[in-house]
């Protein structure tokens, strides 16, 4: 009779157990992401990274990605700014720059940072190509979180059937 009570108790437990875990992980998500430039004014450089970018007119502004409710710091020839990216990670900051060369350093408070030249006016020279960046896609690691923590549990019922077992 014992054993059947334990066996009961300990289905019990492992299914109000579960219930608490899915409860309170699920509104958890963990994202990937990273901290790039997307646009300057209307060119998109699709996140690359170059240490000088040409863009015709004076005043641009630099659009991109960082991971959400991130503060980016924007210092354009020694005078900072900041702006904070948004819950899906998008900023963007007006850049005060006329015609000529423009040391750039953006950087977020989790101590990234990207520096490059912006000219304002026209392109001398050759241009390279612009490729997509090697970003990892966002995604939701509650299923992943919540079966590793089932599976543990489960790995760890034999010993605590033995043990009720025993008594």
């Amino acid at each position: 009779m014992m054993k059947g009570i334990s066996m009961d108790v300990m289905r019990t437990a492992l299914g109000i157990f579960a219930l608490l875990l899915i409860g309170i992980l699920l509104p958890f998500t963990v994202t990937a992401s990273g901290f790039y430039i997307q646009t300057i004014g209307s060119m998109d450089v699709q996140g690359s990274a170059y240490p000088q970018y040409w863009y015709s007119t004076p005043n641009p502004t630099i659009a991109g990605m960082a991971p959400a409710d991130s503060t980016i710091t924007v210092t354009v020839d020694g005078v900072s700014g900041t702006t904070i990216s948004d819950a899906s990670g998008s900023w963007s900051y007006a850049v005060t720059a006329a015609e000529g060369d423009h040391s750039v350093t953006l950087a977020t408070d989790a101590a990234t940072s990207y520096s490059f030249t912006l000219t304002i006016g026209e392109m001398t020279g050759e241009g390279g190509s612009i490729s997509a960046p090697d970003t990892p896609a966002a995604g939701v690691g509650t299923p992943t979180i919540v079966l590793l923590t089932l599976g543990a549990f489960a790995l760890t019922l034999p010993f605590i059937f033995k043990r009720f077992m025993t008594s």
